[in-house]
């Protein structure tokens, strides 16, 4: 059976869709195959975990009910036996009371019907009505029913008019159901904004906006909703709102907005009110808005639930205002010991310390390189005067010249010292040399001054004693990062990119031209303040625009709600959804660069296809997310979802490029190689499009207004499964205990990753597979990585002139390995391991090909060659062998006399790169090993030539060289 067909049916015995035939023929492959069983395990586990966690979750939400009607019950006390009696009468009677009591509430509670519960009075550029993968659009007077899922897509507008005269609009972006029953009119919104706007008095029923995290009831009011990521704000405009989360009930009158997340008080962005078309209902919460948005937030670090607050900086500019004026880059470190000591105790500084990373770097010489290093740098002095420095630090830079500047204090002595100590050594003891090296580094004033120019050195030294600043502290450039750092951060990085950038497009007009269409030409700055919190990390980042964002750094649009992280599951091993501005501005802003310097008939192609397409390019929404969920292996589960501003368009256009694939596909063959099939689960339609050289299947399905792509039918299925449950990684607290605290957690982009997971499967089933055992033995254990694994989120705030970056793991490093995953695997097998044992295996191959050459020589002409260039002349080689060692291809393998009368030594240089004359044996093994790779002929032992090896060296390399 070949891979394409095990896939096709494994998927449909997976799907139940196998038939008795089939199956047999897929059992009888799998029993005869490892792979393929150890394949269909994976498979199988991921079932039964996916099918016992959404029963469980089910079992547990019977038993509660919804999370914000959970109470907590007191413990049941037992029942004596003498009152046996008179419990189970009281049990009836009270059973009797509960099903009057039901038959109540179940008639309170029963749907209206059908009837018209509101009229669109006003619409953006579009709304629909979804039903499964079912789109019905909205238009103008068009009424709107019970339990119609609405959704309004980024950029639009709703506003409908309720049968009581009242009004609510709703946001783009925003996605509600409306629940009628006799005595309350809910609106649940999915996601989104709300305004309701209840004027008109009084109110013939409870009037209700629910989230899934908290319930808002007013009467006669104007109140919002606004439901993100990470939780939900309901802001009172007028009067008067219940609101009912997590068992508390409070509260809120006019002017006052409140956060599910924080559980406290909030303020409401200005762009919450911007884009109500009733802003007059809205002027008690106007000026707070207003007064938010009137600076720009700082960058500053984002406290999570898992964030570890650090100790405020005293305020220290002395050593700022000494770099000089013309200075474009610099780093300020406010505390350095404080900073070093934050890093010694995190899971960075721990990682470290590991005794199998220690036996592994040892195994392959790292540590006689470090040892180098640090005596060639005098890391160890250098080091002693960091301990030394016990307050601010900064470094300078103008291109080509920098100065380190740092404060000595109470150590000024100390410091000298070891700064004399490193002078000295290199300048090898001469006094001469010295003091030409201490005109670049010197100690003056408490203060450890180090330069790449002594001019500048000089300079630092007369404003130090003239006790006069150099007028940097109140630059342009130094103001603004101030600015945007706000609460002054330990630690500050921050470059002037605006003179860099002009100056690059003067010099190049293909690099201008790159550079205006990513956007970076309007760059301004970069500012990073990095820091530690718990034990791992926590940076934040900044990049300033001189004006408004343009081409690429304009794709990204502000913070709105995200929800395709509802098709994956909890255990997703990495998620990233982006908020796009415009589909059709970025495949536009694309075709120009593209087209920039082709042909005229290449752009004219160019353009009829987009052309052609502009309308799937419109029905495009503005969120693509991309994740990899469970299993990762034998096929990577990678599904995307992208929302759709106009589904039935994008369905349309779609299906019309698959057929046109298709027909191409088998266009002139006899018997197709490229079918699409559909398949029906559920209420939606699975669309899959085989061709028989692939080794996966794309399939697709719309669901509400995402289409979700995957793989496989099997893995879209696990999304419409993940989707109607709710059990997704949205809701799962790995993810919501590291979104910033405030406001409802809406980003621009956001990745989140558990990576480090997946690493142990992929080194057993993907690296390890292919290792001989002398390999695997010089893989270092992994078992140690568990203890820092923590899941981590990478976040972007866009606004008009900036770009904040975020990332959050304060609790392990996962997010700094398990993002690697190709350095990972390097690092598993470093060249170290892998290419040094290929090329070892290389000159093996060649050498014995070389002695069977000259065995055969032997035969011929009585006598051993006794150079390489006989064997040539002589035809019994083609031409001299390369050395595989030798990196530039010029060096040949060498054959010379050996140490006995008539034997001689055929070797390569080996992987020091260094000639031993064949006498050194190298060993695979370990990094720049000392000693060639040779054979000696004749052999010792009278057997066929073979690679000598140092005592204890592994055997046999060549029959399993390492894979990259």
């Amino acid at each position: 059976m070949d891979r394409e067909r095990f896939e096709k049916l494994l998927a449909d015995y997976l799907s139940g869709e196998l038939s008795t035939p089939e199956q047999r023929e897929l059992m009888r492959f799998v029993e005869a195959n490892p792979e393929a069983r150890a394949e269909l395990a994976a498979y199988e586990q991921q079932e039964e975990h996916l099918t016992r966690y959404y029963r469980l979750k089910g079992e547990r939400a019977a038993a509660t009910g919804p999370e914000w009607l959970a109470q907590a019950q007191p413990a049941a006390r037992p029942v004596a036996r003498p009152w046996l009696r008179v419990a189970l009468v009281a049990a009836a009677l009270a059973v009797i009371a509960l099903g009057v009591q039901v038959q109540r509430l179940y008639r309170s509670a029963v749907p209206t019907g059908d009837a018209a519960l509101a009229t669109v009075s006003s619409i953006g550029a579009g709304a629909f009505v979804l039903d499964g993968d079912k789109v019905t659009a909205l238009a103008a007077n068009m009424p709107v029913r019970q339990a119609q899922r609405i959704s309004v897509p980024d950029g639009s507008y709703l506003a409908l008019t309720l049968n009581d005269g009242n009004v609510v609009e709703a946001r783009g972006g925003t996605q509600f159901t409306m629940e009628d029953v006799p005595d309350k009119l809910t609106f649940v919104l999915n996601r989104g904004q709300m305004w309701a706007h209840l004027k008109h008095k009084p109110l013939p029923k409870q009037f209700v906006m629910q989230t899934d995290r908290l319930r808002a009831t007013a009467t006669g009011t104007v109140f919002g909703v606004d439901d993100g990521l990470g939780g939900t704000i309901v802001s009172v405009a007028e009067g008067s709102v219940r609101v009912d989360c997590n068992g508390m009930t409070m509260m809120l009158e006019a002017g006052q907005s409140w956060n599910s997340r924080t559980g406290a008080p909030d303020t409401i962005p200005a762009e919450s009110i911007d884009w109500s078309r009733m802003k007059e209902n809205l002027e008690s919460l106007a000026p707070k808005a207003k007064a938010a948005a009137a600076a720009e937030p700082a960058l500053t670090i984002h406290e999570s639930a898992q964030t570890t607050p650090t100790a405020p900086v005293a305020e220290i500019e002395d050593l700022i205002d000494l770099l000089p004026t013309r200075t474009t880059m610099f780093l300020d470190l406010r505390n350095l010991s404080g900073i070093v000591n934050q890093f010694n105790s995190s899971a960075y500084a721990m990682l470290w310390r590991e005794q199998a990373l220690k036996k592994w770097w040892s195994s392959i010489h790292g540590t006689e390189l470090t040892d180098s290093i640090t005596t060639q740098t005098h890391l160890r002095e250098v080091m002693s005067i960091v301990r030394h420095l016990g307050g601010q630090c900064v470094v300078g830079v103008d291109s080509p010249d920098f100065i380190v500047l740092a404060d000595c204090g109470a150590n000024e002595e100390e410091t000298a010292r070891l700064l004399g100590t490193i002078v000295m050594d290199m300048a090898g003891g001469k006094f001469e040399q010295a003091q030409k090296i201490r005109e670049y580094a010197q100690v003056a004033a408490k203060r450890l001054i180090v330069s790449s120019n002594p001019a500048l050195t000089r300079e630092v030294i007369t404003r130090i004693a003239a006790g006069k600043g150099s007028g940097f502290a109140a630059a342009d450039f130094n103001k603004k990062v101030r600015a945007a750092v706000g609460s002054k951060p330990q630690l500050v990085m921050a470059a002037n990119i605006a003179p860099w950038m002009e100056r690059w497009r003067k010099q190049d007009a293909n690099l201008a031209r790159r550079l205006d269409f990513t956007g970076l030409s309007g760059l301004e700055n970069l500012i990073i303040a990095p820091g530690f919190t718990g034990g791992g990390g926590n940076q934040a980042a900044r990049l300033g625009f001189v004006n408004e964002r343009y081409g690429m750094a304009n794709w990204l649009a502000e913070p709105a709600p995200m929800r395709g992280f509802n098709f994956f599951t909890a255990d997703v091993h990495l998620f990233a959804s982006a908020v796009i501005r415009s589909p059709r501005t970025m495949f536009f802003d694309w075709l120009n660069y593209l087209i920039g310097e082709q042909t005229t008939r290449q752009q004219e192609e160019a353009r009829a296809f987009f052309e052609t397409h502009n309308a799937l390019f419109d029905a495009v929404g503005n969120e693509i997310a991309v994740g990899i969920d469970n299993p990762i292996l034998p096929i990577p589960n990678v599904k995307v979802a992208i929302e759709l501003a106009r589904p039935s368009d994008f369905a349309r256009e779609f299906d019309l490029l698959v057929d046109d694939f298709v027909e191409r596909a088998n266009a002139g063959k006899d018997v197709p190689v490229a079918e699409r099939q559909e398949k029906q689960y559920q209420e939606f339609t699975i669309h899959t499009l085989h061709v028989d050289s692939w080794w996966w299947e794309p399939s697709w399905a719309y669901v509400d207004d995402y289409v979700v792509i995957g793989p496989g039918k099997t893995f879209v299925e696990r999304s419409i499964d993940t989707w109607r449950s709710g059990v997704s990684i949205a809701h799962d607290q790995r993810l919501l205990r590291l979104l910033p605290a405030g406001a409802s957690a809406n980003v621009s982009l956001l990745v989140y990753q558990d990576v480090a997971k997946a690493i142990p499967v992929l080194l057993s089933t993907k690296l390890a597979a292919g290792m001989s055992a002398e390999q695997k033995k010089l893989i270092p254990d992994l078992g140690f990585m568990e203890r820092f694994r923590a899941a981590g989120i990478a976040y972007a705030i866009a606004r008009k002139q900036s770009i904040d970056l975020y990332f959050n793991t304060p609790s392990g490093i996962d997010f700094n390995l398990g993002m690697a995953a190709p350095m990972v695997a390097n690092w598993l097998v470093p060249m170290g391991i892998s290419e040094r044992i290929d090329l070892y295996a290389q000159a093996e191959v060649a050498l014995e090909d070389v002695a069977k050459a000259a065995l055969d020589f032997q035969t011929k002409n009585g006598r051993l060659p006794s150079t390489m260039d006989e064997l040539v002349s002589g035809g019994f080689i083609a031409s001299k062998p390369v050395d595989p060692f030798d990196k530039l291809g010029k060096a040949q393998l060498k054959l010379i006399a050996g140490p006995a009368q008539g034997s001689i030594i055929i070797y390569s240089i080996g992987p020091d790169g260094v000639d031993d004359q064949g006498v050194l044996a190298a060993d695979p093994t370990k990094g720049g090993s000392e000693g060639d790779v040779s054979i000696i002929l004749p052999t010792l032992d009278g057997g066929p030539p073979k690679v000598r090896r140092p005592e204890g060296a592994p055997q046999n390399t060549t029959q399993a060289p390492a894979q990259q």
